[in-house]
C-alpha cells in the first residue's frame, strides 16, 4: 500500500539574468525526472507500488523539506554526491541539511 513520490528539484541560479536560465534549469530537471520515472515505473508497478513524480523549483534542501512536511512523508530516501573538504564547505550539503531538519527518518544512499 506504499506510495513513492519521485521528487526532482530544479535549482534556480542565485542571480538569474534571463528567463532562459530558469527555463533551462527547469527543463533539465524535467528531463531527469522523465528518465528516472521511466526506469522506476515498471519496477514499482511489478511490486504493486504507486509511483508519482513531482517537479519543484528552488533550493533542493528547502524544497525537499517543504514537500516532506506538506505531504506527511514517512521516509525520505536521497542520494549523495560525496563532496568532501573545501567543496562541501563552500557548496554545502543538501543531504546534511535534510538530515538535520527532516520531519521524518532519512536514508542517504551514496
Amino acid at each position: 500500500g506504499a506510495k513513492l513520490t519521485l521528487l526532482s528539484v530544479a535549482q534556480v541560479p542565485e542571480f538569474i539574468e534571463t528567463v532562459n536560465e530558469l527555463d533551462d534549469a527547469t527543463e533539465t530537471a524535467r528531463g531527469f525526472l522523465r528518465a528516472a520515472a521511466r526506469r522506476l515505473l515498471a519496477r514499482a508497478e511489478a511490486k504493486g507500488v504507486r509511483l508519482e513524480t513531482r517537479l519543484e523549483v528552488g533550493h533542493p534542501a528547502d524544497r525537499i523539506l517543504a514537500f516532506a512536511g506538506q505531504s506527511g512523508a514517512d521516509l525520505i530516501v536521497m542520494g549523495r554526491r560525496g563532496l568532501s573538504g573545501v567543496s562541501r564547505w563552500v557548496l554545502g550539503s543538501v543531504s546534511d541539511r535534510v538530515l538535520q531538519h527532516a520531519p521524518c527518518p532519512v536514508l542517504v544512499v551514496r
